[in-house]
């Protein structure tokens, strides 16, 4: 594993870059429940002054959705957004584009929603219904009721899944049921045909979860892959801690 000081030069030396960023775990630390994270108040200025910066594009590829993002970030006009693991995307001056069949998707996760009624009202269990996907979060909840809940969503998905179309996504305390063909590698390989600076610009992608690792499979060769946190440090070229350091990194890039 590289030193982060030898990332930090290597991007401030490239000609041109494509910085690509997961959020949640990444760019903002991890929260017990997806609405209770606290952003820090400078992180859209921070990445909109990276945009700004002579051939750099910047990017951020999260499950949720786009309009959440924006909440979040405030002012990204100079910024790529994907969301819902690259199902929806928004590209600086382009009407947002749809990668998934949303009406097709809504019927299999509303009727998976109805099915997981049950546990609607189960301190610890959230069921957050998506454009494109259906989660179910756990982190505050009992161990024994976690196990109920995980089991009864992955039985019921499975016998929604008839044509093989759907899958689940296991994050941190976190299971999905999503378009099979939906994931941050799609939003990789839509952003590097749509949004790169020059052909050979250096991309580097900063994710933290298992659900980056598609991500990182589809960036090109000479790409960057940087972990932040210790859950992916196996697969990346470079290891930073946190989303603090991460930011903190994007602060010395912008000066």
């Amino acid at each position: 594993m590289q030193s982060n000081e030898e990332l930090f030069n290597i991007l401030r030396n490239a000609r041109s870059r494509l910085l690509m960023f997961d959020f949640d775990g990444t760019l903002v630390d991890i929260a017990p429940t997806p609405g209770s994270i606290k952003p820090s108040r400078d992180l859209g200025d921070l990445l909109n002054s990276l945009s700004k910066k002579t051939l750099t594009n910047v990017c951020v590829i999260s499950g949720r959705i786009i309009s959440d993002l924006v909440n979040y970030l405030r002012d990204v006009k100079g910024i790529a957004l994907a969301g819902c693991h690259g199902a929806e995307i928004k590209i600086p001056g382009k009407r947002k584009i749809l990668l998934a069949d949303q009406d097709k998707i809504q019927s299999l996760i509303t009727q998976l929603r109805e099915y997981l009624k049950p546990f609607f009202n189960e301190p610890g269990i959230i069921i957050e219904l998506k454009p494109f996907s259906l989660a179910m979060h756990f982190r505050l909840a009992e161990e024994q009721l976690k196990t109920r809940a995980k089991k009864e969503f992955i039985a019921r998905a499975k016998k929604l899944n008839g044509n093989g179309d759907m899958e689940f996504l296991e994050g941190k305390m976190v299971l999905e049921f999503k378009p099979k063909y939906v994931n941050k590698g799609l939003a990789v390989k839509y952003i590097l045909k749509h949004f790169i600076p020059e052909k050979d610009s250096l991309c580097v992608y900063f994710g933290d979860d298992t659900t980056d690792l598609d991500a990182f499979a589809a960036l090109p060769e000479r790409s960057i892959k940087v972990a932040v946190g210790e859950k992916i440090t196996g697969k990346a070229d470079y290891n930073i801690h946190s989303p603090e350091d991460l930011r903190n990194l994007i602060r010395r890039l912008v000066k």
